[in-house]
């Protein structure tokens, strides 16, 4: 099974208390992220906003670079993706790209809002984590904080 998929099994399976998501698979429209996602009313209180719904991009690497200084490429990440992301995006500001590098437990798990995403496969590794949301390392992603990230009320801008 490749990273990517095993992500995506990973994911719907973790956050299955969380959301209702669904896989795309287009050929007619390209740039469409991978996943869309609402997210469920939970018990109270909870860390997120029923209702949030959203698109994620699922991409995986075998390992960093070896080198510091080189330049992260992320296979599979066309600038038609990069562009439908950040026209909605600049609409509904809940568009993730969600990044596994490596397997196993020694996965790095990185998310990355729309503002990001424009620059990813351009920035080397140090310029790559100046931009993430979240990381999990070496441990298991916690869904519930991932749940909270992806339905926050307030948008995650840069400059």
């Amino acid at each position: 099974m490749g990273i990517e998929r095993n992500l995506w099994k990973k994911v719907r399976e973790g956050m299955a208390p969380f959301w209702f998501a669904q896989r795309i698979e287009t050929g007619t429209s390209p740039g469409v992220p991978d996943v869309w996602f609402v997210i469920k009313d939970g018990p109270s209180p909870r860390p997120y906003v029923p209702g949030a719904s959203g698109w994620i991009e699922l991409k995986a690497l075998a390992a960093w670079p070896k080198r510091v200084g080189t330049v992260v490429r992320i296979p599979g990440l066309k600038p038609e993706q990069k562009a439908w992301i950040a026209r909605a995006g600049r609409l509904t500001y809940r568009v993730y790209l969600l990044l596994q590098v490596g397997s196993g437990r020694s996965a790095d798990v990185l998310l990355y809002d729309w503002a990001a995403v424009e620059a990813l496969g351009t920035l080397t590794k140090p310029e790559m984590l100046e931009k993430v949301i979240a990381r999990w390392v070496g441990r298991p992603v916690d869904y519930e904080d991932l749940a909270r990230l992806l339905a926050a009320q307030e948008p995650v801008f840069r400059d």
